[in-house]
This record gives C-alpha cells, sequence and structure tokens, in this order.
C-alpha cells in the first residue's frame, strides 16, 4: 500500500516539475520579446548611401506612442534638432572612407529613457554593360541588347575602410540577380561569392528590359552597397547602305526604304543592327529579288548587286531575311523597294 501511495506522489511531483518548466520557459520566452521591443530602431533611406548623399531616418518603437515622446537627434555627437514627435529627419553623409554615427534619444510619454545609435558608412557601386550584339564600323553609338542576346556586366565598387584603405574589388563579396532574366558566370557558377565582380545575363524573350540588382560586401560585411538599374531591350534591324567601287560603303546615310536609282548596277548592303554578334557573322541570309530567290557575293552574304538590263524601267522589290540559327526570336526581315 505504501509503494501505491509512494508511486502517485512521485507522479504528481513529477507533473508539478513539468507544468513549472512549461510556465518559466513561457515566461522566458516573453520577457525576451518585450526586451525586443524595449529598443528603438532607426529605419535609412536609402539603406545604403553613397558619399556626401542626403538620406531620410525614421524612428519607430513598439512600446510607446512616440507621437508623446521628446527626441533629439545627433550628427557625430552635435545636437541636430529636438521636438515632441520628431521621428524623421534628414541627414548627409560624408565622403567615402567616412563614419558617419547617428544617435537618438527618446524620453517616452511614461518618462522612460531610450537611445538607439546608427553608424553610416558610404560606399560607391556604379555597373556597366556591353551587350554581345552587331553593329557597324565607324557607327558612334553603343551595341544594344535584344532579346535572347548576351550582355556583359562589370561591377565598379568603391569600398573604402574608415583607416583610408581602398578594398580591391576582387576582395569584396557580390550577390548577382536578374528580373525577366537569366544571369551566370562563367562556367556557369552561381552569379555570388568573392571577387565575382562581372557577371554575364540573357536579355529576356518576353519582357523590353533585364533588370540587374547586385549587393557587395566586405567581408565582415561593415560595409555594404546595393545597386539596381534597368537594362531595355531593342529588336534588332536592317538597314541598307549603298557600296561605291571606290570609296567603299557609304554608311554617312543608310538608303530609304523606297528609293530611286539610275545606276545600271548597283550593289548594296545590308547591316543588321543590334543583332547577336554570333547571328551577324554566322547566321543564314536570304536574299529575294521580285520573290524569286538572288545570290550575294560569295565572300560576304551581306552584299547583293543588282544589274539593270539596258533601257528598263519599273521596280524591283528587294527583300532580305536574316535568321539566327541558335534563336528563333532574333530574326531580321525588311524590303528595300528600288525605282528605276
Amino acid at each position: 500500500m505504501s509503494m501505491s501511495i509512494f508511486s502517485i506522489k512521485y507522479k504528481y511531483i513529477g507533473f508539478c516539475s513539468i507544468i513549472f518548466f512549461v510556465f518559466l520557459l513561457w515566461t522566458t520566452i516573453a520577457h525576451s520579446q518585450l526586451i525586443g521591443h524595449d529598443e528603438p530602431i532607426i529605419i535609412s533611406n536609402p539603406e545604403t548611401p553613397g558619399p556626401q548623399e542626403d538620406i531620410s531616418l525614421h524612428v519607430d518603437f513598439f512600446g510607446s506612442d512616440l507621437n508623446r515622446a521628446n527626441i533629439k537627434w545627433y550628427k557625430n555627437g552635435t545636437l541636430l534638432d529636438q521636438g515632441v514627435g520628431l521621428r524623421d529627419i534628414t541627414v548627409q553623409t560624408g565622403i567615402l572612407g567616412s563614419q558617419t554615427t547617428i544617435r537618438v534619444d527618446l524620453t517616452t510619454g511614461e518618462g522612460d529613457l531610450l537611445s538607439k545609435t546608427l553608424v553610416l558608412r558610404p560606399t560607391s557601386l556604379e555597373i556597366v554593360w556591353e551587350a554581345d550584339t552587331y553593329i557597324p564600323p565607324f557607327y558612334k553609338g553603343k551595341a544594344l541588347p535584344t532579346s535572347g542576346s548576351i550582355v556583359k556586366l562589370v561591377a565598379i565598387p568603391e569600398f573604402i575602410t574608415s583607416a583610408g584603405v581602398k578594398i580591391p574589388k576582387k576582395d569584396l563579396f557580390y550577390k548577382w540577380q536578374a528580373g525577366g532574366g537569366n544571369i551566370f558566370l562563367e562556367g556557369g557558377e552561381k552569379p555570388q561569392g568573392k571577387g565575382k565582380y562581372f557577371a554575364f545575363a540573357t536579355a529576356p524573350l518576353l519582357s523590353n528590359a533585364i533588370n540587374i540588382s547586385l549587393e557587395v560586401s566586405s567581408q565582415n560585411r561593415s560595409l555594404v552597397k546595393e545597386y539596381s538599374t534597368s537594362i531595355r531591350t531593342e529588336n534588332p534591324e536592317a538597314l541598307f547602305y549603298k557600296e561605291d567601287p571606290l570609296l567603299g560603303t557609304r554608311y554617312e546615310k543608310a538608303l530609304p526604304k523606297n528609293f530611286l536609282s539610275n545606276d545600271g548596277e548597283l550593289t548594296v548592303r545590308v547591316e543588321p543592327f543590334y543583332l547577336s554578334t554570333s547571328a551577324a557573322f554566322g547566321g543564314e541570309y536570304k536574299w529575294e529579288l521580285n520573290g524569286k530567290s538572288a545570290t550575294p557575293h560569295e565572300n560576304n552574304p551581306r552584299v547583293i548587286t543588282l544589274v539593270r538590263g539596258q533601257d528598263i524601267k519599273g521596280k524591283a522589290e528587294l527583300k532580305i531575311d536574316i535568321i539566327n540559327i541558335g534563336s528563333i526570336k532574333q530574326r531580321i526581315q525588311d524590303l528595300l523597294i528600288i525605282s528605276f
């Protein structure tokens, strides 16, 4: 009988211990949550500012109504402004390599004294890009990306420590992302990691832009910078130029789509603007004259010569169809109407 009573008491004590442990765990979690709310937070916009840039700062606190609080803002120890409910302020960062310390002191309506500090370390980051598309010689413009083409991206970071030492770009950490397209490194690696300051992106087929974002950080993340850009894609376009026997290609002026020619022999060159470079040199060029297949120059499929019979007048329709064998999306069809 005594053993039975002992067993019951033992189970009862064990059950009470479990209840006490659960209660202690719950109070610990609740206390830690309250502690998290006892600290203000400073929100910076932008989050990763550049040098000598105006930024907006906003203070939040979930434990009291800050609209009733007396708030003081300090920059590097100097009072900037103060007032009741002064939750927002604008400050300017210093030069590259500088450090700006922001402190906000709060006296809540309940009389609690709180403080929060934010350290701003400005950095600089840009992205330059180069499309692997074709433009003719002496063209003053930039090669532009088209659907399916490859774009090379190069990051240009300026990260200077508080000691005035510039961090080499090969020692920084990079995280590339692309919206509306694929982004990759050489060899198919993931677009992130140390020293990955250049990457490649494939222009999307169903969008008119490549949206690129990049985060660069130092090894200990004391310096972080984010950058985003949108690169518009264009449609490839065929332009026709007259070939002169003495002056060569007359690149200074493209032929209009409909023009008059008095030449007995006319040589025309087509230039596939913004077509992928591989397609411009290795794609398929199909010429038609008045609906029939026409033969271009043997050593250059972009050039064709038309010979007009004596005293023949009328119109000729010269059609070009350029196909990128590797991408059905990249195709150019155009028509040139020549009156004699």
